[in-house]
């Protein structure tokens, strides 16, 4: 009977922990005023900026993409704009080499390969030398004017920083996606004050070029690997507010949602596992964070 109960509790304080007592031991940290303290000085000069979009089959996205990426306020010569084909059966092609024409360090890619990790490795690779922060977004995201110096800003302010990460939200989804997301940004905003985020999303991310040259091959999902990454590493993550975007391409039916959760649950799962081996030598916040996350999925 006592080992009876003492599993029972045992199992009850994992799951209040879980979803419970990890938010609130979050928020009492924040309030506190803990938040992390900048090592190095704010600086005015901007780095050289290259931006990479993946697309296949985007043709309806396209003007919308390119205009708001020419909106975004970041001086001409220190932005390059690499656009990288996985072999579109449609005009994606045709309609960015029009609208790209006469924007100069703007480039198409046409890969030659498909899937979205492949398309980014091979457009890694002939990036300019001299690039220090790279973006990746997708062609369905709609980012705020100021994106891009916000995330140099956050770079320029701790030289821990190796992953910046973009405040996204859903456009037209359905209630239960939104409130999803709501949920998720807050989460993500208040570990990134207190410590470090857990993850990015892909919509719009950016990073250090010299923290990464690749992903891997298998790689499902290149936001949540990218941030396991840094936190592994002893680097920082942060999901930050004051970059706004927005995604368009987002679930508008039940059926939709319960496909995209289970799709990126999955994604989820495998870049979790890929850096259990790892756990004896992480470091002490992030093994918390990790472990936590590692014991929703198992509730689950």
């Amino acid at each position: 009977m006592f080992t009876t109960i003492s599993i029972y509790f045992l199992m009850l304080l994992l799951i209040f922990w879980s979803y419970c007592g990890y938010v609130i031991l979050l928020f009492a940290f924040s309030v506190l005023g803990t938040k992390r303290k900048n090592d190095v000085a704010v600086c005015e000069e901007l780095s050289k900026v290259a931006v990479i979009v993946p697309c296949y089959n985007e043709e309806a996205y396209v003007e919308q993409k390119i205009v708001n990426l020419k909106g975004l306020e970041y001086e001409t010569e220190k932005l390059e704009v690499y656009f990288l084909d996985g072999k579109s059966t449609d005009n994606t092609c045709k309609e960015i080499t029009r609208y790209i024409s006469d924007m100069p360090n703007w480039h198409l890619i046409e890969t030659g390969c498909r899937g979205k990790i492949n398309q980014i490795n091979n457009g890694l690779s002939k990036i300019s030398n001299d690039v220090s922060i790279i973006v990746n977004t997708d062609m369905d995201a709609i980012l705020s004017p100021d994106t891009l110096i916000k995330f140099i800003h956050e770079f320029n302010s701790d030289s821990r920083v190796a992953v910046v990460g973009a405040f996204i939200m859903p456009q037209g989804a359905i209630y239960i996606e939104k409130n999803s997301w709501e949920d998720h940004n807050l989460l993500r905003v208040v570990e990134s004050n207190v410590y470090t985020s857990s993850i990015v999303v892909a919509p719009c991310y950016s990073y250090r070029a010299s923290f990464l040259e690749r992903f891997p091959e298998d790689c499902i999902a290149d936001d949540i690997y990218i941030a396991f990454k840094a936190n592994t590493e002893g680097y920082l993550t942060k999901y930050i507010e004051s970059a706004k975007g927005t995604e368009i391409r987002t679930p508008k039916t039940f059926q939709e949602f319960f496909q995209h959760k289970f799709r990126k649950g999955n994604a989820y799962l495998i870049e979790l596992f890929r850096f259990f081996y790892r756990l004896p030598n992480m470091p002490g916040w992030w093994k918390m964070i990790y472990l936590t996350k590692l014991l929703q999925l198992a509730i689950i």
